[in-house]
């Protein structure tokens, strides 16, 4: 993916570049494939065989012993909430961050 991108790149002509001021546009897509790529691989099937071994484990501890289930269950909702509130603060952060560098990637300044 990443090898295609950068041959596609390479095709723009830099009045182009000048032109549209296409700078921080060329820089998004690089980063942003690159972390596309990189949850596509392994980091996305290692995502999903934590999300199957956690469901595994709580249907186990159901039939072992549901008080410890309720408790189990209830961890990973907090978790899970904590979780998603962690990742909205890490995403405004994230938006703070590319807001900034729009002002210095473009190539005309």
């Amino acid at each position: 993916m990443q090898i295609k991108l950068g041959k596609e790149i390479l095709k723009i002509e830099q009045k182009d570049l000048d032109n549209n001021s296409s700078g921080m546009f060329t820089q998004r897509m690089v980063n942003d494939t690159e972390k596309m790529a990189s949850f596509i691989g392994w980091d996305g099937l290692e995502h999903l065989r934590h999300i199957f071994a956690n469901i595994g484990a709580l249907f186990a501890t159901l039939i072992i012993n549901r008080q410890v289930f309720l408790y189990y269950l209830i961890v990973s909702i907090i978790l899970i909430i904590l979780y998603n509130a962690k990742t909205k603060q890490k995403g405004k952060i994230d938006i703070q961050f590319r807001n900034k560098t729009e002002k210095v990637s473009g190539l005309i300044g």
